[in-house]
This record gives structure tokens, C-alpha cells and sequence, in this order.
């Protein structure tokens, strides 16, 4: 713990410095931390600005921070002390929601706090994150974030309005044409196999007999004694359900979910 802080405290003391150095005698730290610079100033300032108008909105703290590295410590821990320390958080509930990459490894973690773990189901934040991952993969920071943040505004207003999302009500993606042609394809296949299937069947051919009685000539014979065996038997068990068995379903929310990009 005194190593995150002490790395959190250089941090404040290195923005401090610069924003002095500016002339800036009141200042706050920013929802948008870029300590890698990866992302261009100019869209930096926007990118910020939309953050700002969010976080404002919903009061949630909306918060992006970019690290060089860790230096040894877990990721989950430097999220979650980096959104403390740093005074992010509205009200009592401290909502607000904080996403940290690190350049050196490339792995992300999300820190969610307060009303954060109502908007952002685990699912769903699976689902933001499986959306910016091919952009922050080739290294398009920018569009990366943009996608990021308006995703993040669709969620919130989601859950003020009552209705979060969950592993059930998650946005579908629409289908591509070459899905829908393909499906078509198969559609196509399956009725024409039934078709000629039905048609198959009333066809008049000869067929097999299982009975051996069939093929021989009626009354050429005469059976003293007929039996049924039965040379093999099958044996299904199911295993009934206990009453301490329990399931869980997707719909839940971890303060921490993390990987790579």
C-alpha cells in the first residue's frame, strides 16, 4: 500500500508542478490522466471536455488514467487507490467509475465505485470493453476512448432512467450481409432436404423387412414356438437434485475486471 501511494503522491506532485508552472493557481486533477502522452493534445482537450460534460450530468466521475507502468504493483490495487487517492467520487456512495491502462504490459483494469456497479454489469462492461479493443489494439487511442466514453454516457443514462443493462438486455449487433446470406443458404438447405425427404417417402420401392416373418410364403410353415430376445439393454440414470445445489446467474457487477489489449 505505501508503495501505491507513494507513486500516486509523485504523481500529484509532478501535475502540481506543471500546472503551476502555467500560472494556474486553482486546479483539480483531471478525469483524463495521459502520463504515456498517447493521445494528441487537441483531441485530448475534446476528449476531455466530453468527460467533464458526463461526469457533470449523471454526477459519476468518469475518469481514464494512462501509465507508463506499475513498477511491481497489481493492477487491481493501483486502480482502486488511484481512483480514491486522487479524490474522484460523487456524493456519500462516491459514484464513479475509473479506467486504467498500463503502456508497458498493455493491461487494462476497471475500478467501478457507487452507482458505477448498477450501470456496468460485468457483462456489459465486457461489452464496451470487446467494442474499443481492436482500435486500442492498433494503437488508435483516440477513436478508442471516443467509442469508450459515449458507450459509457448510453449506460448511465440507462441505469438513471431505471433500467440498467444486463447480460440480457445488452445492445444486439446487427447482422452483416454476408451473415444474412449465409443464413439464408441454410434456411435454403434445410426446406430442400425436407422437401425430398416427404417426396422420398412416397416413393413405392422395396424395403427392408425387420420381421422374419415377411419373407417367407403364408401358410408354407407352421411355428411351433416363437420368442423375443433381447440382446442388449440400455441403462439411463440422471442424479437428482439436492437442495443445497445453487446456481448464479450473469447479471452481476465486480468492482474490478481486467486483461490485455
Amino acid at each position: 500500500m505505501k508503495r501505491i501511494i507513494c507513486a500516486l503522491f509523485a504523481f500529484v506532485m509532478v501535475f502540481s508542478a506543471t500546472v503551476m508552472c502555467h500560472g494556474e493557481d486553482d486546479y483539480m486533477i483531471p478525469r483524463l490522466i495521459d502520463e504515456s502522452e498517447i493521445i494528441p493534445d487537441d483531441d485530448e482537450a475534446a476528449l476531455l471536455k466530453r468527460m467533464n460534460e458526463i461526469s457533470d450530468k449523471y454526477q459519476f466521475d468518469l475518469v481514464i488514467m494512462i501509465v507508463d507502468k506499475l513498477d511491481g504493483i497489481e493492477i487491481e490495487d493501483y486502480a482502486n487507490s488511484a481512483f480514491e487517492y486522487l479524490g474522484f467520487g460523487y456524493g456519500g456512495t462516491e459514484d464513479g467509475m475509473l479506467l486504467l491502462l498500463t503502456m508497458d504490459t498493455r493491461d487494462w483494469c476497471v475500478s467501478k465505485n457507487g452507482f458505477a456497479l448498477t450501470a456496468f454489469c460485468d457483462a456489459g462492461y465486457d461489452y464496451i470493453i470487446d467494442k474499443i479493443k481492436p482500435d486500442l489494439g492498433d494503437d488508435k487511442y483516440t477513436e478508442a476512448f471516443t467509442d469508450y466514453v459515449e458507450l459509457c454516457d448510453d449506460f448511465l443514462e440507462k441505469a438513471k432512467a431505471g433500467e440498467p443493462y444486463t447480460a440480457d438486455t445488452l445492445p444486439k449487433e446487427p447482422f452483416s450481409v454476408v451473415t444474412s446470406l449465409i443464413i439464408s443458404v441454410i434456411i435454403g438447405l434445410v426446406i430442400a432436404l425436407i422437401v425430398t425427404g416427404v417426396m422420398k417417402g412416397k416413393l413405392k420401392s422395396v424395403r427392408f423387412k425387420s420381421a422374419a416373418s415377411d419373407y417367407t410364403k403364408q401358410g408354407s410353415m407352421y411355428i411351433n414356438e416363437s420368442r423375443d430376445f433381447f440382446l442388449y439393454s440400455t441403462v439411463s440414470r440422471r442424479e437428482k437434485k439436492r437442495d443445497n445445489d445453487s446456481s448464479s446467474g450473469g447479471g452481476g457487477s465486480s468492482r474490478n475486471q481486467s486483461g490485455k489489449f
